[in-house]
């Protein structure tokens, strides 16, 4: 599996919001996309999951011209995490999670044994087994947000779109979500997600995107992209960035030092 994206330009009618965009994604890599509020991530994002036509350039799937795959194909090819949202009704995570079959199965039609059999694959494989019956909207918001993680692997996908998944979620929760994240990799799916922490694209990125300006500034390994200038350049702050050594192995972690408390 292969998505090429080719001096991609995004916005809306003649009004570019990015452009010059342009990089791979593989089997079983992690593209973080960082860069500070209005730089154009979530433009670039609606493109890609065909919310919107690109003004330049364009988006290939094995080849193939994104947008002109079927609903069902592109469905079955690409799903989407946003971050976590309640549903309007009530209903048992196992029901939330199979819903994510649509895509094989047909929107109008009802769920199989085997369906729900995959969904509780889903499910048990993100540790989840022991809400599968518990009610959505109960939830806490990380578990919501781990819920719609299932539901996406339900569709099969080759390619997960993910909207900052740790956003406003306690520092359990989000922990719990970068090791799922980092299972989901294992398991060469390939992931593209946003976030505003650089600690969590140094964590499991396989490649870093930097926004800035409304185009693509820089692309690569984050180890060498993150630098303390690149960072204090794009968010206008001093940034330390530090190799901590843990009982288990080094971790780079990237720190504000002038914080007033």
């Amino acid at each position: 599996m292969r998505i090429q994206i080719k001096d991609l330009s995004c916005g809306y009618k003649n009004l570019k919001i990015v452009e010059s965009i342009s990089f791979d994604i593989k089997e079983g890599e992690i593209i973080c996309l960082l860069g500070p509020n209005g730089v154009g991530k979530t433009t670039f994002f609606k493109t890609l999951l065909g919310f919107i036509k690109p003004l330049g350039g364009n988006i290939q799937f094995n080849g193939q011209d994104i947008n002109k795959l079927t609903c069902k194909e592109f469905s079955q090819a690409i799903a989407y995490v946003p971050q976590a949202n309640s549903l309007p009704f009530p209903f048992p995570v196992v029901d939330v999670v199979v819903s994510g079959r649509n895509a094989h199965t047909g929107i109008t039609s009802t769920p199989k044994r085997e369906d729900y059999e995959y969904a509780l694959e889903c499910i048990d494989g993100l540790g989840l087994s022991n809400m599968k019956d518990r009610i959505y909207t109960e939830l806490s918001g990380g578990e919501q947000q781990m819920v719609l993680i299932a539901r996406a692997m339900a569709q099969a996908p080759k390619l997960l779109i993910m909207d900052e998944p740790t956003s406003n979620l306690d520092f359990g929760n989000q922990v719990k979500i970068i090791n799922n994240i980092n299972l989901l990799k294992k398991k060469k799916l390939a992931i593209v997600m946003t976030t505003h922490s650089p600690d969590h694209v140094l964590l499991f990125g396989s490649k870093v995107v930097i926004f800035q300006n409304g185009k693509q500034a820089y692309f690569g390994d984050p180890k060498a992209v993150l630098t303390e200038t690149l960072l204090g350049e794009i968010y206008g702050v001093e940034v330390d960035v530090c190799q901590v050594n843990t009982k288990r192995k080094k971790r780079i972690d990237v720190c504000v030092p002038n914080i007033i408390i």
